[in-house]
């Protein structure tokens, strides 16, 4: 629910920057049911301007829309990415006097690279509805990095959030928060959202401020200026590991011949979550999955380097130009083989390793010289295969190994090397209990903290439960008891708790014993 007030403030902000006024012809490409077509209609009502109607043919049509700018004399074209990609690929070669407006998702660097000079001016716009359309605006003049969002427009406030609601540094992300005139009442009959997302913040030198949490990742930089980085939604956790899939994005977008791309994480086989990257190719070029993974290893970690490369001719947007990630397809397993390339001659131990991909990575048909991470292998994947390796011919090829050496060639020149460790499976032993047994890592950690903090109950796990009607203490003691014996070996309880003694004369902790802190109470 938008007030009065607050689209009268965005418009008269709009006048000032990025600049619009009497005699200014507006064309209108955005469906109504997109907030930011509240410029394109509202705009030219409160300035005196003028507004054209694009059809929804004309809209999607680069060529139709490229006349119709022409035809029309046009000075304000306000539009997605998207849509700036398919006027730019339709031969568009720019109008001198029209003032571009580009908002709706992040502003690629290279294609503020090939906007700049088409026009009289770039502008770079961000803003949620609930904010009222643009709150931050930016004129791009050169696009030697990562393009801000700018600054906020008038009576606007922006705050950069740690998890803890506190302002945090210039160069650190966090959270936009933002603040001002143009805030929305709420969700019109969605209390529940209203207060998730609209919520009043302490902060040192203003008090409390209500403000919407955009979801945005952002950074300040030392000109003043904010610059996107990513969605929280955005951010993911993959094999323990927390992703920025803009981030990923980013470095991509940088690659020689890569036009377009959305960095993914996908789970399309039970306990198989696979970061998957779809690549939209700039005409005439054909990056190279091998070509992309080596840039992306150049900046960033190996966890964060897609396990596989999508090729597609366009990404799948919504109505509203944007891109539609639910859209994108299923990944294949692996690249399809041209079946007109005869399979390569193996020896028998190569072939009892390509079989043993073929489990692992679940495909049919593996390649003498295939990359295991080509074929949309990941780390997880590389233990289960050393695992079948060692099963398979009783030797361990150290991880390490592996990695440097990802091709089925590759793996059976270290195994028939014989440089390997020989390791045939063996049942562990039970070890007797008649015998103080050695504590474990993280029991010796608990051990150590008890040393220095006594009697403290940090590492307590309480639990309680209600029983009603009639109870045998002494049968629920003796079931208590029954359950927690098996495990004492391995886990410290409330109920059943490690008395530990130092054997000084050897220098180490040792188990002795179990004993029961308390059983259950009536």
């Amino acid at each position: 629910m938008l007030e009065h007030r607050a689209v009268v403030n965005f418009l008269c902000s709009m006048q000032r920057e990025p600049g619009i006024g009497p005699g200014d012809r507006f064309v209108s490409v955005t469906t109504l049911s997109f907030d930011i077509a509240g410029l394109e209609i509202h705009g030219p009502l409160t300035c005196g301007g003028t507004v054209v109607l694009a059809s929804r043919a004309t809209a999607l049509d680069g060529r139709a829309l490229a006349a119709l700018l022409e035809a029309e004399r046009a000075s304000l074209l306000q539009a997605t990415p998207s849509t700036w990609r398919l006027l730019l690929d339709s031969g568009w070669t720019g109008r001198a006097a029209l003032k571009m407006l580009c908002g709706g998702e992040a502003l690629p660097r290279d294609l503020a690279e090939r906007l700049i000079g088409r026009g009289g001016e770039l502008w770079n716009m961000y803003g949620p509805t609930e904010t009222t359309i643009w709150s931050t605006l930016w004129r791009v003049t050169e696009a030697s990095g990562a393009i801000p969002i700018g600054r906020p427009i008038a009576n606007t406030q922006c705050y950069v959030l740690d998890e803890r609601n506190q302002p945090v540094p210039v160069g650190v992300g966090g959270e936009l928060c933002i603040g001002g005139d143009g805030l929305a009442r709420g969700y019109l009959g969605r209390e529940d959202l209203t207060a998730q997302k609209f919520v009043d913040i302490m902060l040192p030198e203003t008090g409390v401020r209500r403000v919407y949490r955009t979801g945005d990742v952002v950074r300040w930089r030392a000109d003043g200026a904010l610059e996107y980085v990513g969605r929280r939604d955005h951010q993911v956790k993959l094999r323990g590991y927390r992703i920025e899939l803009g981030e990923i994005e980013a470095v991509l977008a940088a690659h020689e011949g890569v036009k377009d791309n959305v960095v993914q994480v996908r789970e399309d086989a039970p306990g198989d979550q696979r970061l998957v990257a779809y690549v939209v190719a700039e005409p005439g070029q054909r990056p190279e999955p091998a070509a992309m993974r080596a840039t992306l290893q150049l900046r960033l970690p190996e966890y964060m380097v897609p396990n596989l490369f999508v090729a597609l001719e366009a990404l799948p947007l919504t109505p509203n130009g944007k891109v539609d990630r639910k859209a994108l397809p299923v990944p294949p397993r692996a690249a399809p083989a041209d079946p007109g390339v005869p399979a390569q001659p193996m020896t028998p131990t190569q072939a009892r390793v390509a079989a043993l991909w073929g489990q692992v990575l679940q495909l049919a048909r593996v390649g003498l010289d295939d990359d295991f991470f080509g074929l949309g292998g990941h780390s997880l994947l590389l233990v289960r295969l050393q695992a079948a390796l060692q099963r398979e011919f009783e030797r361990e090829l150290p991880l390490v190994a592996m990695f440097q050496g990802p091709t089925v060639r590759q793996m059976s020149e270290l195994l028939a090397a014989g440089d390997t460790r020989r390791h045939a499976a063996q049942a562990i032993p039970r070890v007797p209990r008649d015998q103080p047994l050695p504590v474990s890592l993280m029991q010796e950690r608990l051990w150590l903290f008890e040393q220095l903090e006594p009697d403290s109950s940090t590492y307590h796990i309480p639990a309680g439960w209600r029983l009603r009607g009639p109870i045998d203490l002494k049968a629920l003691r003796g079931a208590v008891d029954a359950r927690a014996a098996p495990r004492a070996a391995a886990h410290p309880f409330r109920v059943v708790r490690w008395r530990t003694a130092t054997d000084r004369s050897r220098g180490r902790r040792a188990r002795v014993g179990a004993h029961r802190t308390g059983g259950p109470k009536a």
